[in-house]
């Protein structure tokens, strides 16, 4: 029997859990522009500018932080569309 997408997506979501903990340093529930750049040392040394642009594509809402549905949707698009122009990819 086939795995359910939500099953597969499971996972996924555990670890965007885990690193959203890890990257909230005020423990508000969300992650600013200046949390979320240390991150590219961690993932192999991305450039800022391209941490940058990673961030202002998957935050949506326009108040200046990642939120865990933010991170959720990029999640979910990541995995299952094929759109490069999404902005989970």
């Amino acid at each position: 029997m086939a795995a359910s997408p939500v099953t597969l997506l499971e996972t996924p979501h555990a670890g965007a859990s885990a690193w959203l903990a890890l990257t909230d340093v005020d423990d508000d529930g969300l992650i600013g522009l200046d949390a979320y750049l240390p991150l590219s040392q961690a993932i192999g040394g991305v450039p800022a500018q391209q941490m940058k642009e990673a961030f202002h594509r998957l935050h949506r809402d326009g108040d200046g932080t990642l939120d865990p549905v933010e991170i959720a949707a990029a999640v979910v698009e990541f995995f299952t569309s094929d759109d490069p122009n999404t902005p989970g990819n």
